[in-house]
């Protein structure tokens, strides 16, 4: 699967799953389990993929904002001579 694709299924995966725990937050209504049936195989797929979407969006985060800070200059503490907290 090409990234961009894994990006956007991500998003909308995670999207939707926020969606349904602000409906239970709010109405007591879980809409997963509404339409899989409650602690249904379909139901437990569906929480397992959001799941994995998030990390992976997670980790897409992590990767660019590195990317963003070497681009920038500001690599952080394995820089040479730069030490969090010790003035130079």
């Amino acid at each position: 699967m090409c990234t961009v694709k894994a990006n956007v299924l991500s998003k909308i995966l995670v999207t939707l799953g926020a969606l349904n725990w602000g409906l239970v937050g709010m109405f007591k209504f879980d809409l997963v389990s509404a339409l899989f049936g409650k602690n249904s195989a379909g139901t437990r797929l569906i929480y397992t993929l959001v799941g994995m979407a998030a990390i992976y969006l997670l980790i897409i985060a992590r990767s660019q904002h590195r990317s963003a800070m070497r681009e920038h200059g500001e690599g952080g503490p394995h820089e040479a001579g730069s030490q969090k907290g010790v003035p130079q």
